[in-house]
């Protein structure tokens, strides 16, 4: 596509966003008068919204010609390119070219996240001798930092006690031992004695 007809889609397409944006307010200046409007009348001399307080007749113009500015550029950047192909492509992209360009820097940050840093020159290197040899200068050993100390053996670990209740019926001990019942059998109470749950 030739560059005249890039910047006239583009610009058009900045053009109509500006447009949208002026329409959404509008919009609101709308909404806001019908609800005062149907609101009940107990507000003596309140009037109602005007659309001056939506709608700066400076601001909003200039906004509009901004986008419709970056539409023609973001346009003829992606086209010559050829990064979009078509009429409708180069449309979209005037729409949208604020976005573009946010993301487009956005990307230039993560790039710089991304590279390396830059490495520090040693303080030994730029103080050596001009006329020593820097290659017969040993390098530094790096430090090598002692393991931390394992912690003494506790023991075997401690099995947490169980928080559910123990419903396993309790047995008084006999007073007499040769009373006591075969394992796997209930004793059943002497009268007079209490039974435990």
């Amino acid at each position: 596509m030739d560059v005249p007809l890039l910047i006239l889609l583009g610009a058009s397409g900045g053009a109509l966003r500006g447009v949208v944006d002026i329409y959404n307010r509008v919009l609101e200046w709308q909404t806001d008068r019908r609800s005062f409007r149907q609101a009940p009348a107990d507000r003596p001399g309140a009037e109602p919204p005007r659309l001056g307080q939506y709608f700066d007749p400076v601001a909003d113009p200039i906004a509009t010609g901004i986008h419709t500015a970056l539409g023609a550029g973001v346009a003829v950047l992606f086209g010559t390119t050829g990064q979009i192909s078509g009429p409708y492509a180069a449309f979209v992209v005037g729409v949208s070219a604020p976005a573009l360009l946010t993301q487009l820097g956005r990307f230039q940050a993560v790039g710089n996240a991304v590279a390396p840093a830059p490495q520090p020159v040693p303080a030994e290197a730029t103080t050596a001798d001009p006329g020593g040899d820097a290659a017969a200068q040993p390098s530094p050993t790096p430090q090598i930092q002692p393991a931390p100390e394992q912690p003494a053996d506790p023991g075997p670990p401690q099995r947490p006690a169980d928080p559910r209740p123990d419903h396993s019926p309790r047995r008084s001990a006999p007073a007499n031992p040769s009373e006591e019942p075969a394992p796997g059998r209930y004793r059943r109470p002497v009268a007079g004695e209490e039974e435990t749950a």
